[in-house]
């Protein structure tokens, strides 16, 4: 019997820090806008295809295929290390320990490109604001709010 491998792909930035963009192949568009929200960054990185199962201590397999964002000389097996390193935490570390792996990679690649394919997606399927959901907007209980007003008094 064989076992179906996952393909994803990812942007893998030049410390090894990561993004999945999802399982199936990005249009132009899409790899453009991630690129030019990486450059005004000033960071930059690889589209990248990986095959395996992330969260499994099997073999995963990435094949670099193109460089976006800024212009840069990285090292891509450097990338690679640290890349299967964070990998080794995400599996290994018990699940207290991801918040953590996840808080250090927050402010990065993965926030920038999050934000970029957001766009992408609602530029090319023109989602109206309407449409969108309202935000949340967090308000003090009415009890911590007459204590704020005394305080601040």
């Amino acid at each position: 019997m064989k076992a179906t491998t996952e393909t994803r792909w990812i942007v893998l930035g030049t410390d090894g820090r990561h993004v999945s963009l999802g399982r199936t192949e990005l249009s132009e568009t899409e790899v453009k806008t991630a690129s030019d929200a990486l450059a005004a960054q000033g960071l930059s990185a690889w589209l990248a295809r990986m095959q395996g199962e992330y969260y499994s201590r099997g073999k995963v397999m990435l094949e670099r295929l193109r460089r976006i964002g800024a212009a840069h000389d990285a090292d891509w097996q450097g990338a690679l290390m640290e890349f299967q390193t964070t990998r080794h935490w995400a599996i290994e570390k018990p699940k207290s320990f991801l918040g953590l792996i996840r808080a250090n990679h927050s402010g990065c690649v993965g926030a920038v490109l999050k934000r970029a394919v957001q766009a992408a997606y609602s530029e090319a399927r023109s989602v109206s604001p309407s449409k969108t959901k309202p935000s949340l907007a967090i308000r003090p209980s009415p009890k911590r709010a007459s204590k704020l007003a005394i305080a601040s008094a």
